[in-house]
C-alpha cells in the first residue's frame, strides 16, 4: 500500500511540473521583441537591418527620405548608395524614380502610404519655412485706407 501512496505522489509530482513547462517549445527560440522606434519599425517594413536606417539617419536623411530610398532599393535593387549619391547630387526623387523605371506617380502613392502606416508625418518641407497665411483686415478703417491708398486703373 505504501508503495501504491508512494507512486502516486511520484507521479503526480510529475505531472505538475510537466504541465506547468511547455514541452513542445523547449528548445525553440523566443519570438523577437519587436522593436517600436521609428527605425525599427522602418527597417521590419523593408526588410532591413536597423543599423542600414541609422546609417541613413546619421548621414542626414529624414525619415520619409528614407523611405524612398529603401522603396526605391527594395523594389529596383539598385545599391543605395547609388541612389544616395544621385539624390545628394540634386536630382528629384521623381526624377530618380523614372530614371529607375518606377512610375513617379506609384512612387509617391507608395511613400504616403507606407508613411501614413507607420505613422509618420510628410517631412518634405520643414515647420519653419511654412509661412503663416496673410490675417484678414477686420478694421473698417483700414480697410478704407488700403483701398484709398490704390491707384486707380
Amino acid at each position: 500500500m505504501k508503495k501504491t501512496a508512494l507512486c502516486a505522489v511520484l507521479l503526480t509530482t510529475i505531472f505538475i511540473i510537466f504541465s506547468s513547462v511547455d514541452v513542445f517549445s523547449m528548445g525553440k527560440k523566443a519570438p523577437p521583441v519587436e522593436d517600436k522606434s521609428i527605425e525599427g519599425r522602418i527597417a521590419a517594413e523593408f526588410n532591413v537591418e536597423k543599423p542600414v536606417v541609422l546609417s541613413l539617419k546619421n548621414s542626414g536623411f529624414n525619415d520619409e527620405e528614407i523611405i524612398r530610398l529603401l522603396f526605391l532599393y527594395i523594389t529596383t535593387e539598385t545599391p543605395i548608395v547609388q541612389l544616395t549619391d544621385l539624390y545628394k547630387q540634386g536630382t528629384k526623387w521623381d526624377d530618380i524614380a523614372q530614371k529607375q523605371e518606377v512610375d513617379p506617380a506609384l512612387f509617391d502613392l507608395e511613400t504616403t502610404r507606407r508613411m501614413n502606416y507607420l505613422g509618420i508625418v510628410n517631412q518634405t518641407i520643414p515647420a519653419e519655412n511654412i509661412e503663416p497665411p496673410e490675417k484678414p483686415v477686420k478694421d473698417d478703417k483700414k480697410l478704407n485706407q488700403q483701398n484709398q491708398s490704390k491707384p486707380d486703373k
